[in-house]
């Protein structure tokens, strides 16, 4: 019994189920955003960094029609580009209803930008997802205050090798040898 509880340990402990792509975040803001326009004639937005930290976070865009443009630059103080894109692959707006007893709800403003370019670049895959969260039911005549933005990476983790849960295996087996002789 004690073996079979050497190799449960050790296949649990060792043996990962399945390695999943997460998001990872490399830069954080803080600020406000600014938007004019309407959706039938378009709209201009920009964010504003307004934390102070050594990383500015830049993102501005348009809608005039359907079509959405938008760039996004992060510099640091030296004013290197760490990170720089002009290709908008994708964008999704979220809009929370407001709770029942009345209280603001977390609202996020995803984009997704392609080709990058920058020192920064290696730390990204081939996108760069940029996410704003606000709270739309404080805006004041377009301006959005605070608004926080995370620039998140989609490189997939390095994958264990196959052999790690074998190793485990044998750990376990030379454990329970051990434990029986003596």
């Amino acid at each position: 019994m004690k073996l079979l509880n050497a190799f449960a340990a050790g296949f649990f402990l060792l043996a990962p189920v399945t390695a999943q792509a997460a998001l990872v975040s490399i830069y954080e803001a803080e600020g406000e955003a600014l938007i004019s326009g309407d959706a039938g004639t378009g709209f201009f937005g920009e964010f504003i960094d307004f934390d102070f930290d050594d990383i500015d976070v830049a993102v501005n865009g348009e809608q005039i029609g359907g079509l959405l443009v938008s760039d996004l630059l992060i510099s640091n103080a030296a004013g290197d580009t760490l990170l720089e894109s002009a290709d908008l692959i994708d964008s999704v707006l979220t809009i929370n209803p407001i709770n029942g007893d009345g209280t603001e709800t977390e609202d996020f403003f995803t984009l997704v930008f392609g080709s990058l370019s920058g020192d920064g670049a290696s730390l990204f895959g081939d996108t760069a997802t940029v996410t704003f969260s606000f709270f739309e039911e404080t805006q004041d005549s377009g301006l959005f205050a605070p608004v926080r933005v995370g620039v998140f990476s989609d490189l997939a983790p390095i994958p264990l090798p196959a052999s790690l849960p074998l190793l485990g295996f044998g750990l376990a087996a030379m454990v329970g040898l051990r434990r029986r002789r003596g």
